[in-house]
C-alpha cells in the first residue's frame, strides 16, 4: 500500500505542476519569462500534496486553486466519483497505518481483515483509475483550450497513467 500511495502523490503533484506550467505557457508573449516564472512558482506555492497526504481532500483543495472540482472532474466515472474518492481516502488511511505502526497486514484489510494481494492488486487499479480519469479530465477541462498540444503523450511512472510532456519545449504547439 504504500507504492501505491507514494506513486499517486508523485502524479498528483506532477498534474497540478503540469496545470501550472499549461497557464503559463498560454500567457501572452509580451509577458516577460521572469513574470511567468513568478505567476508559475505562486500558482505551485504552498500545495497540500507536497506536506500533505494525498487524500481526497488533499485533491479538492489543491485543484480549487485552478478553479477545478473533483466531483466535476470525476463526473464521468461510473461512481460519480465518489467512490475512486473513498477507495483513495482508504488506501491513504492503511499507508499511514502502515507506515506509522499501527497496523499490521493481519488486520488492515477489508473488515478489519487480513490485507490480501487480491485486495491491494483492486485498490492499486482503483488508484490508477484515478489518476488516468484526472489526467483525461485535466486535458479537456476549459482551461485547457489553449493552444497545446494534448495528443502526444508519454509513459510516467504510475501504473498505466499517460502524462503529458512537463514544458512547452517539450511538445511544439
Amino acid at each position: 500500500m504504500l507504492v501505491p500511495a507514494a506513486e499517486f502523490q508523485g502524479f498528483f503533484s506532477d498534474l497540478l505542476t503540469d496545470i501550472a506550467q499549461m497557464l503559463v505557457d498560454a500567457l501572452p508573449d509580451e509577458v516577460p519569462p521572469p513574470l511567468s516564472e513568478v505567476l508559475k512558482h505562486a500558482m505551485e506555492r504552498d500545495r497540500v500534496v507536497d506536506f500533505g497526504n494525498p487524500d481526497a481532500t488533499t485533491l479538492r483543495r489543491d485543484l480549487f486553486r485552478f478553479d477545478m472540482q473533483a466531483r466535476t472532474l470525476l463526473a464521468g466515472d461510473d461512481r460519480g466519483g465518489r467512490g475512486l474518492l473513498n477507495r483513495l481516502d482508504q488506501v491513504i488511511g492503511v499507508r499511514n497505518r502502515l507506515a506509522h505502526g499501527a497496523g499490521s497486514v493481519s488486520e488492515l484489510g477489508p473488515g478489519g481483515d487480513r490485507l490480501e494481494a487480491a485486495t491491494v492488486d483492486e485498490w492499486s487499479r482503483d488508484i490508477d483509475r484515478l489518476a488516468t480519469i484526472l489526467d483525461n479530465a485535466v486535458a479537456s477541462h476549459p482551461s485547457a483550450g489553449l493552444s497545446i498540444n494534448w495528443s502526444e503523450r508519454s509513459p510516467h511512472g504510475f501504473g498505466e497513467t499517460a502524462r503529458r510532456p512537463r514544458s512547452a519545449a517539450a511538445h511544439p504547439g
